[in-house]
């Protein structure tokens, strides 16, 4: 595990997708002494509520809001912070269906965690807002494939992969 808050990774090196977050050159991982401050400690079991959607997708409903707190395992290893509020669904252009979804960042780029574990304690000390000592906002990404992503998670749903 990562000292400090946070370590920077280049995107390539990260293996985020080209359309999320362009602009962003680094990932910020966070480190042991931010993920101690958000209260994870190595071997910490996964928060209560957090459901598995498929492989590498965990996803917890906050409460009445409507809002999901979103983990998603990329490439890497490394796990990318997400939220979005279940009524805000939009239509392309083409007629595909969309979701806007944010992405804790850091500095514009977005925040990992080396487990899921700790981006769950990450996501609920962030949520709604980022709390001290953690400097983060919520910013929207660009999800080009939400409709396909949505339909896996729906059959992981139905496989029994909610658990």
């Amino acid at each position: 595990m990562q000292t400090g808050f946070y370590t920077w990774l280049d995107r390539d090196r990260a293996k985020l997708p080209s359309n999320y977050l362009p602009e962003a050159p680094r990932v910020a991982i966070a480190g042991d002494s931010l993920l101690r401050t958000v209260g994870y400690r190595p071997g910490s079991k996964r928060p209560s509520g957090w459901r598995k959607c498929i492989p590498g997708v965990f996803r917890h409903r906050t409460g009445s809001d409507g809002m999901i707190l979103q983990l998603r395992d990329g490439d890497a290893k490394l796990w990318v912070i997400e939220r979005f509020h279940d009524g805000d669904w939009f239509n392309h252009p083409d007629g595909r269906r969309g979701l806007n979804i944010y992405a804790l960042v850091c500095a514009g780029r977005p925040i990992c965690a080396p487990t899921y574990q700790a981006a769950m304690h990450l996501a609920h000390h962030c949520h709604p807002a980022s709390q001290s000592p953690v400097a983060a906002h919520w910013a929207q990404v660009f999800e080009q494939e939400v409709f396909d992503f949505e339909v896996r998670c729906a059959r992981g749903r139905v496989a029994g992969l909610t658990g």
